[in-house]
């Protein structure tokens, strides 16, 4: 099983042209205007514990929000980031036995999503397990 997080911008009316009712172009050129995704990860649902314990718990949960933002996550990631890098022992102890889910391949993971929602911070966030 995994944890599957997408960013997706939403669909931005005011920047698209429409001549005899279709749509032709987006003014800026830019996909985002579409509504496409942005970004797209998953991880192992083995760092389900490890993230509870950075206090990132809201990643697996965040499929409860409705209309959740990459904005709303950034304070999360941040913080749970600085408490796993200044207790990589504590957090190693929660890797599970069979190395799918390392504090390493975490952090990788949570860094790599806190980057891509510090780009697109009003992008929507779909989250499944």
């Amino acid at each position: 099983m995994s944890l599957d997080i997408t960013l997706r911008m939403p669909f931005n009316m005011d920047r698209i042209v429409v001549k005899n009712n279709e749509v032709v172009m987006p003014l800026s050129g830019s996909m985002e205007d579409l509504g496409v995704v942005v970004y797209d990860t998953n991880i192992t649902h083995n760092c389900h514990v490890m993230a509870e314990a950075a206090g990132l718990g809201i990643l697996w949960d965040g499929d409860d929000y409705v209309g959740l933002t990459a904005f709303v996550l950034i304070p999360y990631l941040i913080q749970g980031i600085e408490k796993m890098k200044a207790s990589p022992a504590t957090y190693g102890r929660l890797e599970p036995s069979n190395g799918w889910g390392t504090l390493s391949q975490f952090l990788r993971f949570t860094e790599e999503l806190l980057i891509k929602c510090s780009m697109y911070p009003q992008a929507e966030i779909s989250i499944s397990r």
